[in-house]
């Protein structure tokens, strides 16, 4: 695909019930890539304790942003995959049997933190593709089973979840709700916590100042602005920080599968090898969807929102202003 300038994307599945080394399915076993040809007749066969892991290509087909005046407004015909990694995209999970579908791309998808979108790049620039997104991973016709989201290019780990209702299964008075989850992490060398804040070496990158401002603007920006979003817990799980799961250090990400007790534990780890910087538990079953009716539309929308509560719009532009 990168050869031919379709873009650098893939699939894997890996399946957990099969002995240490051995887990990494070949790409004929998964039979999730399109483009990799299997016989008719296979049917792929893997246990309840597989992962799919979707890797996507946010920059070789991205649409170009506006330019002024526009650029501080969302741009509902912009795209960021193409409409050859949507193909590829919607039928790897619609052939997906894995128990778990993580799907990893470079922007934060949930994140909407800036009235003006030119002052920094997720999915929400584009929102009719973010929905097409959402519809993908949410879709009651595929049966994907818990997806969830993995991001980067911020700078700095968050854990953020919306809860997403079917728009049509609301005018029919048919229940159908999911949560979907995302963990950023970012990044392993430059963070605004860090030493060292900006990929280029510039000189205003290593001015004392420069590192104190961009650290103290974040702090202040999670303190004021209501993205609710991002995850709060009472008390920090395994060490971890309490309150708004997210941090400035430098930072990987970490997934574990307790398939006994059928629990995800998604951890952002730093240079403190003795407890984690964040720690969010997941419940597999939990985040599944639930159906209360199968008459459900497989054309229906999905409406996902922060699960700690909407904003009204002034309250946000006066944290914005302030900020």
């Amino acid at each position: 695909r990168a050869q031919t300038g379709e873009g650098v994307y893939a699939a894997k599945v890996f399946d957990f019930s099969r002995p240490v080394g051995q887990e990494l399915l070949t790409d004929e076993e998964a039979a999730i890539d399109s483009d990799v040809v299997i016989a008719s007749s296979f049917l792929p066969t893997y246990s309840n304790r597989s992962v799919a892991v979707f890797i996507l290509d946010v920059r070789s087909h991205k649409a170009p942003y506006k330019k002024n005046p526009f650029r501080f407004n969302p741009d509902d015909e912009g795209d960021f995959l193409g409409e050859t990694q949507w193909a590829w995209l919607q039928e790897g999970l619609a052939r997906s049997k894995a128990s778990i579908n993580i799907v990893i791309n470079g922007l934060q998808v949930h994140s909407d933190k800036f009235m003006f979108q030119s002052l920094g790049e997720s999915w929400s620039r584009f929102p009719t593709a973010q929905q097409r997104l959402y519809d993908l991973l949410l879709d009651t016709n595929n049966q994907v089973q818990m997806p969830l989201l993995i991001s980067g290019d911020v700078h700095h780990a968050s854990m953020s979840r919306k809860d997403c209702t079917n728009a049509n299964g609301i005018k029919q008075q048919q229940i159908l709700t999911r949560s979907l989850l995302e963990m950023t992490t970012s990044g392993l060398t430059h963070s605004y916590g860090s030493a060292h804040i900006c990929t280029q070496p510039t000189t205003t990158c290593k001015w004392w100042y420069t590192k104190l401002a961009l650290r103290s603007m974040f702090k202040i920006g999670y303190s004021i602005n209501p993205w609710r979003e991002i995850i709060k817990v009472e008390e920090g799980a395994e060490g971890a920080k309490s309150g708004l799961q997210y941090s400035l250090e430098l930072n990987f990400g970490e997934l574990e599968f307790d398939w006994e007790n059928r629990v995800v534990k998604a951890r952002v780890l730093g240079l403190d090898q003795d407890r984690p910087l964040l720690s969010v538990q997941w419940e597999m079953d939990g985040i599944k969807q639930e159906v209360t009716s199968p008459n459900i539309s497989a054309e229906s929308s999905w409406q996902c929102v922060n699960y700690r509560g909407s904003v009204h719009p002034i309250h946000r532009g006066v944290t914005q202003v302030a900020w």
